[in-house]
């Protein structure tokens, strides 16, 4: 019986201690397995998020191209605005310039026209004058004729 006894402390230690390597490598086994799990949870995780940013920024980016394509039209409208506001002013001015040269000669035509018409009203004016001092004349003429008569 000593040798039992003996023997059963070290026996017990010894099964305890592969209980104890068995019970160890199964809970290691099991966190494996755990890790393992929570790793591929993780990496889909990690994926849907990577999707999600890759979508968020494809938009941003196709956001981006619209906004720029936005502002080149944008941008290309306002100098259209800006060279035919230009070419307005131009032609505006070209056209102002030929309507002051018309009306210069319009003024002048009307000047000399006007200087015509005074100069024939002054020779009428003169002529009339003239025959007016005849008529003077001859009234008078006529009024000493009509007095000499009468004595």
């Amino acid at each position: 019986q000593t040798l039992k006894e003996e023997l059963e402390p070290i026996i017990t230690r010894e099964v305890e201690e592969e209980i104890n390597e068995t019970y160890k490598k199964e809970l290691i086994h099991d966190n494996q397995k755990k890790i393992s799990s929570k790793r591929v949870d993780v990496d889909r995780e990690i994926e849907a998020r990577l999707d999600i940013v890759k979508r968020q920024l494809e938009k941003r980016q196709e956001d981006s191209r619209d906004e720029k394509a936005d502002n080149m039209i944008a941008r290309m409208e306002r100098e259209m605005q800006v060279r035919m506001f230009r070419e307005l002013e131009t032609f505006a001015s070209k056209k102002r310039a030929k309507m002051v040269r018309e009306l210069e000669e319009y003024q002048k035509e009307m000047t000399r026209e006007f200087q015509e018409e005074k100069s024939e009203f002054a020779r009428q004016k003169a002529v009339s004058n003239v025959k007016s001092k005849k008529v003077d004349q001859n009234c008078t003429r006529l009024y000493d004729n009509i007095s000499c008569n009468e004595d």
